[in-house]
Order: C-alpha cells, then structure tokens, then sequence
C-alpha cells in the first residue's frame, strides 16, 4: 500500500504530460472556441483584424479584454493555417508571454511567415 501511494503522484505527472491540447481559448475561423471554460471567463475578444501585406504574408491583430480586477498572466501563439485549413508546421512559433491588467485591453499581432497561409488560429493558455 505504501508504495503505491509513492507511485500515484508519479502516475499523476505522466498522464498530465501525455495531454496534447493545453489551450484554454482558441480563435478558429474567427469562432472564439473555449477549452478550459474557467481561464476563459477572465477574456473576451473585443475585436480582430486580418490582411494580406504586399509581400504575401498574412498579419492579424486581436484585441482582448480582461473582464476580471485583477491581473491576467498566459501563453499565446499564432498557428497558420493554408488555404485548406491545414496546419503549416514550420510555421509554428515559440509560446509567447504575455499579461493584461485586470479591465484593460492587449492587442496582439501576428505575422505569418509562409506565403501559404490563408487563416490562422491564437491559441491562448494559462501560466
């Protein structure tokens, strides 16, 4: 009995690292998709841009909300999708860090860095 109190702790920590989708919120074809209801009640997106540059790449801007008093601390980044809704993998950037004071807003922008993004999708989650 011991030492399977010794191992649950163990078992714990490795089906938590098996869990793929950590997102709290997701922007999906300019839908808001909520995974973790809790982290997603402190955000509302007031607003998002996107366009085409001269140079082919795709740009958008998100402006998000903190509806809480207090302060906001997460994870975002912005996946490229190509024109059939396909992830384009090398396009995937690092997890950025970001905060919002509570009842302030954050604008987030994004670059693609592939000619062949035609969407994209912000994947924010908790800290």
């Amino acid at each position: 009995m011991k030492s399977l109190l010794m191992i649950l702790p163990l078992l714990a920590v490795a089906v938590a690292g098996c869990v793929t989708d950590t997102s709290g919120i997701r922007i999906e074809n300019s839908r808001l998709i909520v995974d973790n209801p809790r982290f997603a009640s402190h955000f509302r997106i007031s607003h998002h841009l996107k366009r085409n540059l001269e140079t082919g790449l795709m740009q958008v801007q998100l402006t998000i909300q903190n509806d809480d008093r207090g302060d906001v601390r997460f994870q975002y980044r912005f996946e490229w999708l190509d024109a059939d809704g396909m992830l384009i993998e090398e396009t995937l950037p690092m997890w950025q860090v970001a905060s919002i004071h509570g009842k302030d807003k954050k604008v987030i922008e994004g670059v693609s860095e592939s000619k062949q993004a035609a969407d994209f999708r912000l994947v924010i989650r908790s800290l």
